[in-house]
């Protein structure tokens, strides 16, 4: 069962708004993050939110199920949302072996996840 306020998260992500987390991962950790949402994807069994993460420094894809809470700041990033979907975009189409090596690490299944978005349907926010 999803947690999160959807409704709330495609306002953030039509507006650009930016939003503060509470997020569970894999292992139960709770982390508290402030994201830049950029595109709610919705899968057959899974819904996920597509942001820039301030804490990871890096575009990350957050399950809808994991998000404990989410708030709206207020603050808009307008004047970054279009560079940041541009670079989200060419992230998703990068091969993992060539965007692991321009973040100088090693490929992971998050990568490998990401080099096969063209096979998922991502449906923009409404």
């Amino acid at each position: 069962p999803e947690t999160a306020d959807m409704s709330m998260l495609r306002h953030a992500v039509r507006n650009d708004h930016v939003v503060s987390l509470e997020y569970q991962d894999e292992q139960g950790n709770q982390t508290t993050r402030t994201v830049l949402p950029l595109a709610v994807i919705y899968y057959t069994e899974l819904t996920v939110l597509a942001a820039w993460c301030e804490l990871s420094r890096d575009f990350r894809h957050f399950r809808a199920y994991r998000i404990m809470s989410c708030a709206d700041t207020g603050i808009l990033f307008s004047d970054r949302a279009a560079n940041l979907r541009q670079s989200w975009h060419e992230q998703l189409r990068m091969p993992p072996r060539q965007l692991a090596e321009t973040k100088n690490k090693r490929p992971t299944n998050h990568t490998t996840i990401c080099q096969n978005q063209h096979q998922w349907r991502v449906r923009p926010a409404i």
